[in-house]
């Protein structure tokens, strides 16, 4: 019955770190792109906390009713997550106006035209907490250590459990 208990576990262990490794990855290497949502300035179509998975495409293929994830015009290094108002191409730059669902004033901001922004495909209810806690530096430790470990107790399980059947009596 333990052994069964035991097999069930690392069962689920590593169907759980599978389904996390091909969740985070395996987007990636098709072209998307997951992010959190922190603040509920396009709520309520996406709330804070939630996740938007993003293709990159050219600015220039950006379309009112979009929802894109671009740089801050103020703060490069801050992502934002908004709805296209309107796009104007004006030669090799494009004028963008986009505004938060919930914002009552829009942005304005102008990219190179082959600049890449990502167009949402997908939001995640609540993901984005998920996102947060994998992305932190204590969940990225545990993914590396906590299957260390687990590989280690089962090899020295497998070293030191006695044999089924007692050692042979030879006296």
């Amino acid at each position: 019955m333990i052994r069964r208990l035991r097999r069930v576990g690392l069962a689920c262990a590593v169907g759980l770190g599978a389904g996390v490794f091909l969740i985070l990855t395996v987007p990636t290497v098709f072209g998307f792109r997951t992010y959190s949502v922190n603040s509920g300035s396009m709520a309520p179509a996406i709330n804070a906390g939630d996740a938007v998975m993003t293709r990159s495409i050219p600015v220039t293929d950006a379309r009112r009713g979009d929802v894109l994830t671009f740089p801050d015009p103020f703060e490069p290094d801050r992502l934002i997550t908004h709805r296209v108002v309107r796009a104007d191409i004006r030669g090799s730059a494009v004028a963008v106006t986009t505004r938060g669902d919930a914002n009552e004033a829009a942005e304005s901001w102008t990219a190179d035209a082959e600049a890449p922004v990502g167009r949402m495909v997908l939001s995640i209810p609540r993901a984005g907490y998920v996102l947060g806690f994998l992305g932190g530096p204590a969940a990225q430790l545990g993914l590396v250590v906590l299957p260390t470990l687990a590989l280690g107790i089962v090899a020295l399980l497998r070293i030191w459990r006695p044999r089924l059947g007692g050692v042979p009596d030879h006296g």
